[in-house]
């Protein structure tokens, strides 16, 4: 709570932050799934912190048909995440920390590592990959991604 209640501050104080939400389709495992990831995050100069959502997902991964289970559903799940952004003209490249509400088949525990790679076709639009994984230090370790645009303001 004590951490939402920081993020809300910052959201509203704006200290020279911009505000960008994102949305795209997820995947599992490279599998495309019906399911939707929603994120909101600020920037502070080279750092994001953000809150994000996965809605529920139906896939069967390559992995876990060969290795004998059936179908993956996921819940939804939610997240809080900060990352350190390293930009070269319109790309992007991202890497951090974040916590997620509920443990899943995708990642195996509730801290993960995302990664972000994004393009920005300028100032207010991008393009992003995000892929959030638990680095093999859990299992399964399917990884949770998603292909998003967002729009900053």
């Amino acid at each position: 709570m004590k951490i939402l209640t920081l993020l809300l501050l910052l959201f509203t104080l704006n200290v020279s932050a911009e505000t960008r939400i994102e949305v795209g389709p997820t995947a599992l495992s490279d599998n495309w799934s019906e399911g939707v990831m929603v994120v909101i995050s600020e920037r502070f100069g080279k750092f994001d912190i953000g809150l994000g959502y996965t809605s529920e997902q139906d896939v069967w991964p390559k992995w876990e048909k060969d290795n004998g289970y059936g179908p993956a559903h996921l819940e939804r799940n939610s997240f809080f995440y900060g990352q350190r952004i390293w930009s070269k003209g319109r790309f992007e490249f991202g890497l951090g920390l974040a916590q997620f509400a509920n443990k899943s088949r995708a990642l195996g525990q509730k801290t993960t590592y995302p990664l972000v790679i994004g393009w920005n076709f300028n100032e207010d639009v991008s393009l992003r990959l995000r892929h959030f994984s638990n680095a093999g230090s859990a299992t399964p370790n399917l990884g949770q991604d998603a292909i998003t645009i967002a729009w900053t303001f």
